[in-house]
């Protein structure tokens, strides 16, 4: 059977939960993270496949030299897909691209949700609710993460009853349900799935973006005073959350950091009186 027959019909056994493939008959392989030299061997094929020339190229290559050794920019170029998007993002905005943890990634998520919708006009439909749902999900699986272990990945059922349930929660049309899922899964636009059956976001920084996302923008819309400071306390308590509480920051409005700091020297104050002082520091 030619391979290309051979793989459809494996993505179609996987749609109907047929049993995985014999390891006698299939070879299980497992995708490593790009290295410098591969990521750098990308950048040269993208740039020509996308004929650029010249100082656009020049650019392109200089920025992403400069910014490649950043850890938030690391954790963004692990795959092609990933360093695709950042190349975008890159060539779009050249040497304006954002420092700063989260909005680096809010431009990069923005990014990929452009194209996304350039191709799927349901994308572009349910765009709102795609990214609503996502920042749920973030959360959702971050605290099954720390709570269980399961590195925070659902099997496909269960991601379809947790879309579900929140939509119902929020009082939107449950119909959209479809939608969201065919666009937050088989879109693999900000979820993958790296075990047969489940999906996962792709790497953990963007789930605890997606975390702070939903505890910035949505926990909090039907709670009359919700304080984001008490959340900002809550989150440092616990190391797990430490990353979640930087990009939940990042989110912060100029006229809510005088709140966050007298929170967190609250928070600093009583640690420091319980004998735990290591986790009273969070970055802007």
């Amino acid at each position: 059977m030619p391979w290309s027959r051979a793989f459809w019909c494996l993505l179609g056994a996987a749609s109907f939960a047929v049993a995985e493939p014999s390891a006698d008959t299939f070879e299980t392989i497992a995708l490593s993270r790009l290295s410098p030299t591969l990521r750098t061997e990308y950048l040269r094929k993208w740039a020509d496949a996308h004929a650029l020339r010249g100082m656009d190229r020049r650019d392109l290559e200089r920025t992403f030299r400069q910014r490649s050794g950043e850890p938030h920019i690391q954790a963004l170029a692990g795959n092609p897909m990933q360093l695709t998007i950042l190349l975008y993002l890159i060539k779009k905005r050249g040497s304006s691209v954002p420092t700063a943890r989260t909005e680096l990634y809010t431009s990069y998520m923005e990014t990929l949700l452009d194209r996304e919708a350039a191709k799927t006009p349901a994308v572009e439909e349910f765009r709102k609710d795609l990214e609503e749902v996502t920042a749920y999900l973030g959360w959702h699986l971050q605290s099954r993460a720390e709570t269980t272990g399961d590195e925070g990945r659902l099997a496909i059922k269960a991601l379809r009853r947790a879309i579900l349930g929140y939509l119902v929660g929020v009082e939107k049309d449950t119909t959209l349900v479809e939608a969201l899922f065919i666009g937050v899964t088989d879109r693999v636009w900000a979820l993958s799935s790296q075990v047969q059956g489940t999906f996962e976001f792709d790497v953990q920084s963007l789930r605890e973006y997606f975390t702070a996302r939903f505890l910035n923008e949505f926990a909090g819309a039907d709670i009359p005073h919700f304080d984001k400071s008490t959340v900002l306390r809550h989150l440092v308590r616990r190391a797990y959350w430490l990353n979640t509480a930087r990009f939940f920051t990042g989110f912060a409005n100029p006229n809510e950091f005088a709140g966050f700091v007298e929170g967190l020297a609250d928070e600093c104050e009583e640690l420091s009186r319980a004998g735990q002082t290591r986790h009273c520091c969070v970055e802007r």
